[in-house]
């Protein structure tokens, strides 16, 4: 069963206010008069803390994200606020008349991972032809001196590789269904890690994991989308359900899904390969780096992957590589079914 197959009576919906800028100070949220069953609901009406599970649940500490934004904001279509209400079409029109008054600024990149690699793949080779051991580990122990080094090249090549980033197209747009029901927070979400989801809910609530009942729904086809952004989408839903006291049902359009959940990571790789005069491969410089905008989910395991398949199974001789994971203002980026490895090969 999908989420928004989930009909509750009497449920609210809930429609995002966003940031209209991709870097900025947060100054106000000027709303006009809400009909009275309507709420305007925002990062200080949180109970517990303003971010996902990261550092302080064991996590990474890449993985904490605000729940909305408070005083930064960190990319354009960043959620500030959630309107929530009985009527979608009142709500859809409300979402117009809210205005999000902000200072421009310019956020420089942010480094979320890094690696510098040398490495002789070519050692191998000339170890095994004087006779010694094949283990890498070892290979070039008992050589006369300078019979492991590689030769200088006497030609380089460069070549660059630009991976744009990619869309997720998921069976179902990222969705939430939550409620109170004798002291209990009852949340349904289609997610592929069900223990963020719980303990995200937890820190943004100020209850225990104890306290929530997680219903995992149908991920359909997601190609990865569903790894952590569910867990903003419901942590938003419950914390709209809990300060109206009502259920809450909060679904994304396919255009917000399309536009402001996570997608694939734009990568960008150069590659300048030495050449001895023969045409043999002696020596190989990898410099490797991946966007994941304004979220660092996953930066280690991303960029450890895009250098992992960037070495390729070719012998390259000495390698030189040095790749980055960097933060920037736009969307979160990440995960597009794999971790980076298409982008490495």
């Amino acid at each position: 069963m999908f989420v928004d197959n989930i009909f509750l009576k009497g449920a609210y919906v809930a429609r995002t206010i966003r940031s209209p800028v991709k870097s900025g100070r947060l100054l106000s949220i000027d709303v006009p008069p809400l009909p009275e069953e309507c709420r305007l609901i925002t990062a200080a009406d949180i109970p517990g803390e303003n971010s996902l599970a990261g550092a302080g649940a064991g996590f990474n500490p890449a993985f904490s994200h605000p729940v909305f934004a408070r005083d930064e904001l960190l990319y354009k279509g960043q959620p500030v606020a959630l309107l929530a209400g009985p009527e979608p079409a009142v709500l859809a029109a409300l979402v117009q008349t809210v205005t999000v008054r902000y200072e421009e600024t310019e956020t420089p990149p942010r480094v979320y991972a890094e690696r510098e690699l040398t490495v002789d793949t070519g050692i191998l080779a000339r170890s095994s032809k004087k006779g010694t051991s094949s283990d890498k580990g070892s290979a070039g122990a008992g050589l006369p001196p300078g019979a492991g080094s590689p030769p200088e090249p006497v030609r380089v090549i460069e070549s660059r590789y630009q991976t744009p980033d990619a869309v997720h197209n998921p069976s179902e747009c990222t969705g939430a269904v939550a409620l109170f029901e004798g002291g209990r927070c009852i949340v349904h979400t289609a997610t592929q890690w069900p223990r963020h989801v719980l303990k995200s809910i937890a820190a943004v609530l100020a209850v225990t994991e104890a306290d929530i009942t997680l219903g995992c729904e149908d991920v359909g086809v997601h190609y990865d989308a569903k790894l952590w952004y569910p867990s903003l989408i419901a942590a938003q839903a419950a914390l709209a359900a809990y300060v109206t006291g009502k259920p809450v049902k909060f679904m994304l359009s396919r255009s917000e899904e399309t536009s402001y959940a996570p997608r694939r990571a734009a990568s960008s790789i150069v590659i300048r390969t030495g050449l001895d005069a023969a045409g043999h491969i002696v020596k190989t410089g990898i410099d490797i780096e991946t966007d994941l905008g304004a979220a660092g989910f996953f930066a280690d395991e991303i960029i450890d992957r895009v250098s992992l398949a960037s070495m390729s199974i070719y012998r390259l001789g000495l390698v030189q590589l040095r790749a980055r994971a960097i933060g920037t203002s736009r969307p979160p980026a990440g995960a597009f079914a794999g971790f980076g490895l298409a982008q490495g090969f």
